[in-house]
């Protein structure tokens, strides 16, 4: 059995397989049936298959830490939001427990290896709050007018900014970027609401429309970039930041978006022919729609090199190789200086 056919097997039957822990846990903590809802079961059904979609992928790619990463990550929104943690560990010994019955040979071991690391990393892991991620007084402001719902404040900070001599690029870098990550950790410890991120990201994103005059005009290179978030991803604004920064090193964009249908992509790269394509994702859950892209765009006549990016590269730098990229960015300005090395070779 080898790790394509684990993760087909575990994610072919995520559903059933949920059912079947979620079941055999009420089994045996019975006290779980009368605390919880239909609401909260339904929830709880909703984390296994997460659990499960995150195990298949470490698996595939051999990459424990994915599995890990994402048991740190939802242990600090469970503890923020005052639920008991020893639950999930509990529910991943039983996860663990349905799938030693139902896959055999080493990676069968392999598996419930990772589980068992993702619960004693649950175990001795100590959620903190941590510092603010906001490094200069600018982005302090920009973030406290946009938690507040201060579109307007919040506008007029940064236009008086750029008026006043700061580069578009450094606005980018140093406060929009930095906010956007700010207000992700403040969701992430339950201090703001989905309302929040969500009208965080649309202020943004309205401002930096109304910066690309500040750019435009840089004269042209001749180089294209088509820059898309992988199908299933609803987190654009950080690939639209990269297709930005290549605006304003005079590359011409094309920039199609969250959750672009593979073969619209495909389309889209047949018109446009790029000599550059950057995908972005975040989590996961769409690392395989990373990998169909990359296999569709490496069938098409004259394919452009492909970039990868996104905070699930981010924590894990050589994961770029193994969806068969041909390359790697952490943020927008190192993507423009890769993009240009790759086109050059």
């Amino acid at each position: 059995m080898d790790r394509q056919t684990v993760k087909s097997i575990i994610t072919g039957r995520r559903d059933e397989l949920a059912a079947s822990v979620l079941e055999r846990h009420f089994s045996l903590d019975p006290s779980l049936r009368a605390r919880y809802d239909d609401y909260r079961k339904a929830r709880c059904l909703e984390d296994v298959r997460y659990h499960l979609t995150f195990l298949a992928e470490a698996v595939s790619l051999n990459l424990p830490s994915i599995f890990v990463d994402y048991l740190l990550w939802a242990k600090t929104v469970l503890v923020s939001r005052n639920v008991d943690v020893d639950e999930l560990v509990y529910n991943l010994r039983v996860m663990g427990e349905a799938l030693e019955a139902e896959l055999d040979g080493e990676l069968r071991d392999e598996v419930v290896s990772i589980i068992d690391a993702g619960r004693q990393a649950l175990t001795l892991h100590r959620p903190s709050e941590g510092a603010s991620l906001l490094a200069t007084d600018l982005a302090q402001r920009y973030t406290e007018f946009l938690v507040k719902g201060d579109r307007r404040s919040a506008r007029d900070l940064i236009l008086t900014a750029v008026d006043g001599g700061m580069p578009v690029s450094e606005i980018y870098l140093q406060v929009l970027q930095a906010s956007q990550w700010e207000i992700g950790h403040l969701w992430h410890q339950n201090k703001i609401s989905v309302a929040h991120e969500h009208f965080a990201t649309a202020v943004t994103q309205s401002i930096m429309a109304e910066l690309y005059p500040y750019f435009a005009a840089t004269p042209r290179r001749g180089r294209r970039l088509v820059a898309a978030a992988a199908p299933g991803e609803i987190h654009e604004l950080g690939i639209r930041m990269v297709a930005d920064f290549f605006e304003m090193d005079g590359w011409d964009t094309y920039f199609v978006g969250a959750n672009t249908p593979l073969r619209d992509l495909m389309r889209a790269l047949g018109e446009q022919r790029p000599h550059l394509l950057a995908i972005s994702a975040s989590t996961a859950l769409n690392l395989g729609a990373v990998q169909d892209i990359v296999k569709a765009t490496r069938e098409l006549k004259g394919a452009p090199a492909i970039m990868v990016g996104g905070r699930l590269f981010l924590q894990n730098p050589d994961l770029w190789q193994s969806v068969g990229a041909d390359g790697f960015a952490p943020d927008a300005r190192s993507a423009v200086l890769r993009g240009n090395d790759l086109v050059a070779q």
